[in-house]
């Protein structure tokens, strides 16, 4: 049989759509042409999860990687037995620390007691013993891609398995394993069971970059510096904020923030070790160890803290200097060889700086030796690939190691009705102003009101930009009791209310762009209210639209692209969206050649009047 008789046989479902078809004929294709990099843009509707799981089934070992929940309970959900979840300490209960616990106080395995005492040796995780097989040792558990063979210890019974050890062994044995790419990226860097597998598929694709620059930004915070209490953050000129730090340029900034961070990294393994020793004196206090001395000093954070505070305290700060200490190393290094592509951005609150980060310019020179390293074979999806050349680029892959493939749109325009009303513009120059963002902010919500008066009965969504836009629209509209808005901590719970609702609610939030799924009733009308242009006081973002200022119309026209799908999901589904900004169809017929899947939806300024004024 050829590849695509192959992979075909590998289709974990009764029928296959010719979507489908299309995708994996394709990459079978690309692999035959010898191409080890695969991208992939498929429109919603197209079922690109069982593509994922049949290039896994078919390469016999994968992974599956995603940036949404919802995506990962999906694969779980409707390819049980298939795929097996990979996901962190802090979702499993653990039975050493939970003995003789209540229901409700357990405790999980990120603060178990091999967190607090580092002398504490669980009976029910697994150790490295290397050349053992599973024909050799019965209590054979996995296989490490560093640590070779995993084994129990000879205690290890049913009844105190670490749960964390027994949800990460099945991973390690399976096939196929879902993650998250926060996970795979420092487990596999940090850790390192998890090694290279045949396939790698990611799915969200177009997330990747912003998942490798976050994974390697170095960001010092205010509670970074409690570990050392006699640390400030460095000033060009004592008490001189940090946007008028900001104002003397990178020139100035970089080698003093460097210098201040290189000396800072040095007192990192002294202060590991001696905060390592405080928490174990003071997990074991009271617990018969004997009169010993105090062996360093208690941190001010702590004073005035019970012991359990106390600990969970000095975890923290051990977490977060060990996490650093990997990102510190790995930046001054490629600062060192390429210092263009990196900027310091101090971040402030009132006078005070309160963060400093060293952020990448481009991840494109590392992105293969921290990402792509996982996957023989790399097979990158998403909705919203915008670009071709320039994301193969921005991720390091040269022009001839990639095979693309796109899939036309399935759903008809007709089910999604945009209509451009141009009230106002949103731009910053007519925003800057207080006085100026409330006069153009009512006229948003004067029409917003009319579009929640035309649809009284139905659910929808307002992409409002900013939590600032989200609590003038709540505050200002006359229909605030069907509107939900949301906190970063809350944004879950609330989509779920919204979903759940038996009311006609209208979600209002800046991060629902993406990774929602809002189809048939839950959503019969979306609201974009700006046009998104990134943020240009980030200094990365700035940056990066000098070197490369098609890279600001990308990301502009990726989230409108993605925003437009979020309320219809299927064949079937239909909804109308509503833009209010009148910088809209400018950018949009300006950039035509990115925003082809939004355009197509657009209905004439007639049609719409009729709509709102029935």
């Amino acid at each position: 049989m050829g590849t695509y008789e192959d992979i075909i046989s590998c289709f974990p479902m009764d029928q296959i759509r010719p979507e489908q078809v299309l995708m994996l004929k394709g990459v079978a294709d690309a692999l035959d042409e010898g191409k080890k990099y695969i991208l992939i843009e498929a429109p919603t509707g197209c079922g690109k999860s069982p593509v994922a799981i049949t290039l896994c089934k078919y390469f016999k070992s994968g992974y599956i990687c995603t940036d949404q929940k919802n995506l990962q309970k999906q694969y779980l959900r409707d390819f049980e037995g298939s795929a097996v979840q990979a996901i962190g300490r802090s979702n499993f209960v653990c039975r050493q620390a939970s003995i003789g616990k209540k229901p409700g106080e357990e405790i999980h395995c990120d603060r178990g007691d091999c967190t607090y005492d580092s002398q504490f040796q669980c009976p029910g995780c697994p150790i490295a013993q290397d050349g053992i097989t599973l024909e050799e040792i019965p209590r054979f558990a996995a296989t490490s891609a560093k640590r070779n063979a995993l084994v129990w210890k000879k205690n290890a019974t049913a009844q105190n398995k670490c749960n964390y050890w027994l949800h990460k062994t099945k991973a390690l044995n399976s096939e196929i394993v879902v993650n998250n790419y926060a996970y795979l990226l420092t487990e596999g860097n940090f850790v390192g069971d998890f090694g290279k597998r045949n396939v790698l598929v990611s799915d969200e694709g177009h997330n990747i970059e912003k998942h490798i620059m976050n994974f390697v930004t170095v960001s010092i915070t205010e509670k970074t510096l409690e570990a050392f209490e006699d640390v400030k953050f460095p000033y060009i000129i004592e008490n001189l904020s940090a946007r008028d730090q900001i104002k003397h340029g990178q020139e100035k900034l970089m080698p003093l923030w460097i210098n201040w961070l290189r000396e800072l990294y040095m007192r990192f393994p002294v202060r590991i070790k001696e905060l390592d020793e405080l928490k174990s004196f003071v997990y074991n206090s009271g617990r018969g160890t004997g009169d010993k001395e105090c062996p360093s000093k208690i941190p001010k954070a702590c004073e005035g803290k019970t012991k359990d505070e106390v600990l969970e305290i000095l975890v923290n700060m051990i977490e977060r200097l060990e996490s650093l200490s990997w990102t510190i190393s790995f930046f001054l290094g490629e600062c060192s060889k390429n210092p263009e592509n990196w900027i310091i951005q101090p971040e402030q609150e009132g006078p005070k700086i309160i963060k400093g980060e060293f952020k990448p310019v481009r991840i494109d020179k590392f992105a293969k030796e921290k990402y792509f390293k996982f996957g023989e074979t790399n097979i990158i999806m998403s909705a919203t690939i915008i670009d071709f050349e320039c994301m193969a680029k921005d991720l390091g892959i040269l022009p001839d190691e990639y095979a693309t493939i796109k899939i036309p749109p399935v759903f008809p325009k007709e089910s999604n009705k945009l209509y451009h009303l141009q009230v106002c513009d949103l731009s910053y120059e007519n925003t800057r102003e207080e006085k100026d963002y409330e006069k153009n902010m009512l006229s948003v919500v004067q029409l917003i009101d009319l579009i929640l008066k035309r649809f009284p009965e139905q659910k929808g969504i307002i992409h409002c930009n900013t939590y600032k836009n989200m609590r003038f629209i709540k505050e200002h509209s006359k229909y605030a009791d069907r509107i939900l808005g949301h906190t970063p901590e809350n944004r879950e719970a609330v989509l779920k209310k919204h979903v759940e609702n038996t009311i006609p609610s209208v979600l209002c939030s800046p991060s629902m762009a993406e990774g929602v799924d809002l189809k048939f009733d839950t959503s019969r009308f979306q609201i974009i209210i700006k046009v998104p242009f990134p943020y240009l006081g980030d200094i990365q973002i700035a940056e990066r639209k000098r070197q490369d200022p098609q890279f600001y119309i990308n990301r502009t026209a990726l989230y409108l692209v993605q925003a437009i799908g979020r309320s219809v999901r299927d064949k079937e589904d239909w909804a109308y969206t509503f833009t209010i900004d009148s910088r809209f169809p400018d950018f949009c017929y300006s950039n035509s050649n990115v925003m082809q899947n939004f355009n197509r939806h657009e209905r004439s300024c007639l049609e719409a009047f009729e709509l709102l004024y029935p």
